[in-house]
């Protein structure tokens, strides 16, 4: 997804109110408050009205992210999220995909390729079902990694 460069971070994040590439509706005091909030549990309030396209990727990464977790989506998939993140960020998201699970009925589908994101990214905390489906998930993904 590209954005318009003069879009701000704020604005990139309430776009997921609307599904659309830019903030073309007003929001109103709660949705504002929501986009506010989210982007202090990552601490990213500093970046709130800088121009997206001017904050380095990582930070890009992680408002992007925001934007799927706006609406609070009842299904989301999570491909590679915390790619380009560095440590503090991704285990910043992960906390945050953790404490959205235990807050929401969400269905969360995460892809890893990296069978070490496992352990790295404590996907197991999350995880909530079969504990079985999960062995098995994790002996797959050790099996891929391996071959």
């Amino acid at each position: 997804a590209f954005f318009d460069k003069s879009i701000t971070c704020f604005e990139a994040v309430a776009s997921g109110y609307f599904d659309t590439m830019g903030l073309y509706r007003k929001l109103n005091d709660r949705q504002t408050a929501q986009v506010d909030g989210w982007l202090s549990a990552l601490r990213l309030t500093g970046i709130r009205d800088k121009k997206l396209a001017q904050v380095a990727a990582g930070q890009q990464r992680l408002i992007i992210l925001l934007r799927a977790f706006i609406k609070q989506p009842p299904l989301l998939i999570l491909d590679e999220p915390c790619q380009g993140l560095d440590q503090w960020q991704s285990a910043a998201f992960v906390e945050l995909v953790q404490d959205y699970s235990r807050r929401t009925a969400a269905t969360l589908i995460y892809l890893a390729s990296d069978p070490a994101r496992w352990n790295n990214e404590r996907l197991p905390d999350f995880y909530c079902g079969n504990n079985e489906a999960l062995k098995d998930m994790k002996r797959m993904a050790e099996e891929e990694g391996a071959a």
